[in-house]
């Protein structure tokens, strides 16, 4: 039987990188200022003059990533898949990130050994 708990860490995993964007986009605004000072910071971050560009652009790499594990996880046959994903991107992370968010991207692998034994005993995985 296959449980859900991986599926759960990949949906945290995705919660802990948005959380992120969500803090560095919305809790800084000055009172009086509008969205569009969240536009024009965004606009600021992916500018490849800017010191911390690479940080940015992985952490959006980041971000879609672990979203993406997490639906390919939930689709019928796609776990091995997430794992996969998963196995080369929480390397990266622990290299690049602060080690609480690479810890939350790599946390779905605490339960790779199970979605790969399941995977090889059932053919639908």
């Amino acid at each position: 039987m296959e449980t859900k708990l991986p599926g759960v860490l990949f949906v945290l995993s995705a919660a802990s990188l948005l959380s992120f964007w969500g803090i560095y986009l919305f809790a800084g605004i000055p009172d009086g200022m509008t969205l569009s000072f969240v536009s024009d910071l965004l606009l600021h971050s992916f500018d490849p003059d800017q010191e911390h560009f690479f940080s940015f652009v992985f952490s959006a790499l980041s971000t879609l990533m672990a979203l993406i594990c997490a639906v390919i996880y939930f689709r019928k046959g796609g776990r091995r898949t997430a794992m996969m994903m998963t196995i080369v991107h929480a390397p990266l992370a622990f290299l690049i990130w602060d080690w609480s968010y690479a810890l939350m991207i790599a946390l779905p692998l605490t339960c790779a050994g199970q979605v790969f034994q399941n995977a090889s005993t059932s053919p639908a995985s």
